[in-house]
């Protein structure tokens, strides 16, 4: 079953491109109960995450992801909001990020899109919309 919004979900669904990944990561609510993560798809904007789970759409939560490379090692933090839950997945919208998780995402979506150029405008897009924008 794909991780497909309805009606008012329709348009922030196009918003973004959606990059398959085969990445884990741990899912956090506000009482800091724990969620193991296998995230589909990702997008500078939310993720899909699939596993049946008991969480429900309007919860605030935190997606951690952790990149362990060879010299070094680093976890972020992106805040969101499940907007929709089916069956067996949950549908993320991105919240709030600081600007190394929000470069660290980039990175990864690049990573991971056959056409890097489809995406690189929605993160100018995106990033000129967002406080970070006086800083550069």
């Amino acid at each position: 079953m794909k991780c497909d919004p309805v009606n008012e979900h329709d348009q922030e669904r196009r918003r973004y491109s959606r990059v398959a990944v085969n990445r884990t990561g741990c899912l956090y609510t506000d009482d800091e109960k724990q969620y193991f993560a296998k995230i589909r798809d990702l997008s500078i904007g939310g993720a899909c995450i699939k596993g049946k789970s008991s969480l429900s759409p309007g919860l605030r939560c935190q997606l951690e992801l952790q990149e362990n490379g060879r010299h070094s090692s680093q976890v972020i933090r992106l805040s969101a909001q499940i907007v929709r839950k089916n069956y067996d997945e949950l549908a993320l919208k991105f919240i709030d990020m600081d600007k190394e998780s929000y470069m660290f995402l980039q990175t990864v979506l690049l990573y991971h899109v056959d056409d890097p150029l489809t995406i690189v405008s929605e993160f100018q897009d995106e990033f000129s919309n967002t406080p970070l924008s006086a800083s550069c």
